[in-house]
């Protein structure tokens, strides 16, 4: 799906707004979120399902990288860390 395509643009933009924003409304902000998650996956994987897998394990990657990053005692390791993340996302594409 591309962002000028008019499935992007009458159906899952407008869908995606409405629901996003009826769920803030109402209070549910952790919904939305998850809302939005999961909206952003199924864009990112209508072109071709093959790579929603490597969409995940990128995800999950960084964000394991970014919590040893946060507990990381030095600015030396935090380096080391921030090499690890930005390489390793980049070697899985």
């Amino acid at each position: 799906m591309l962002f000028s395509s008019y499935i992007f643009i009458f159906a899952f933009l407008p869908v995606v707004f409405c629901v996003y924003f009826i769920l803030n409304h109402k209070g549910f902000y952790r919904a939305s979120i998850v809302w939005l998650t999961f909206a952003s996956l199924f864009f990112y994987s209508y072109w071709n399902i093959i790579y929603l897998p490597l969409l995940l394990l990128s995800i999950s990657f960084n964000y394991i990288i970014s919590g040893f990053m946060l507990k990381a005692q030095s600015k030396e390791s935090n380096l080391h860390l921030h090499k690890w993340g930005g390489g390793g996302g980049k070697t899985l594409f």
